[in-house]
């Protein structure tokens, strides 16, 4: 994940919105790949978070009632712009965009106000070339 700009202070409740918003994505289409599962472990030990802490989050999302679906509200817009690029790579990881994924990538965009060309561009620019 690109995590050029640290974030702190006030948008330090973003990072944990950051990790929900990708293992909720990585859901989206109801198969927990593997190359999508090592993009958020190496996220989520990147920003601190406890392994054992991730791995159960993964391994549980499809069956946990409780955890959330919306896509995360973030508070700094340049954080949302950020996991929006993050999220359509981690979506196209795996070798193919589900509708599902993609549904969920538009409403995230929209709960931000973040203008949806900017997933498009994401997107097309995470592209992997079919041979």
């Amino acid at each position: 994940m690109d995590n050029s700009k640290p974030i702190t202070g006030a948008d330090l409740q973003d990072v944990g919105l950051y990790l929900r918003g990708l293992v909720q994505l990585m859901a989206a289409d109801r198969v927990l790949d593997a190359a999508q599962r090592e993009r958020i472990r190496a996220y989520a030990i990147e920003q601190g978070f406890a392994g054992g802490f991730v791995e159960d989050a993964m391994d549980s999302v499809l069956q946990n009632e409780h955890f959330p679906r919306t896509p995360p509200r973030f508070h700094n817009q340049g954080t949302a712009v950020n996991f929006l690029r993050d999220a359509a790579r981690l979506a196209l990881c795996d070798g193919a965009l589900h509708p599902r994924e993609e549904r969920w990538l538009m409403e995230a965009a929209r709960q931000n106000e973040v203008d949806p060309t900017i997933v498009r561009e994401a997107l097309a620019s995470a592209a992997v070339p079919r041979p």
